[in-house]
């Protein structure tokens, strides 16, 4: 007897595809979803990197380090007024920190975040 040797065709793997397309399509939504709160807590990070980023582009130009809150500053620095926000300046003008604190969850208890002269990146030292 003389066995034919059929090709397999794609039909029969359509199930296997469609279930591997479904499990990446949700691990997708479900890994890609940021919530409103972390939303905003990241927002926070990135404008007191912006602080971080004037500031050095101020000190490399003057050699001091400038009062964000100052008024001619408020038109790119408004937001500092919107939270909750301490700015402390060394009396040297060498050194410069921001501390902001939120309460994105609402459960009471604020998060606290720095930025500081001696890193970019803003560190939070409390969990909201």
């Amino acid at each position: 007897m003389i066995e034919i040797k059929r090709s397999p065709t794609w039909y029969r793997y359509v199930d296997v595809v469609l279930i591997l397309g479904v499990l990446v399509a949700m691990g997708a939504v479900k890994f890609s979803h940021v919530s409103v709160d972390e939303r905003r807590e990241i927002e926070l990070q990135a404008r007191l990197e912006q602080v971080y980023e004037f500031e050095m582009d101020y000190y490399a130009k003057h050699k001091r380090y400038y009062d964000p809150r100052s008024a001619q500053y408020k038109s790119y620095l408004g937001w500092l007024g919107d939270c909750d926000c301490e700015v402390r300046l060394g009396s040297n003008g060498k050194e410069f920190a921001v501390v902001a604190r939120a309460d994105f969850d609402g459960d009471g208890q604020a998060g606290v975040w720095r930025i500081d002269h001696t890193s970019p990146t803003a560190r939070r030292l409390v969990d909201d």
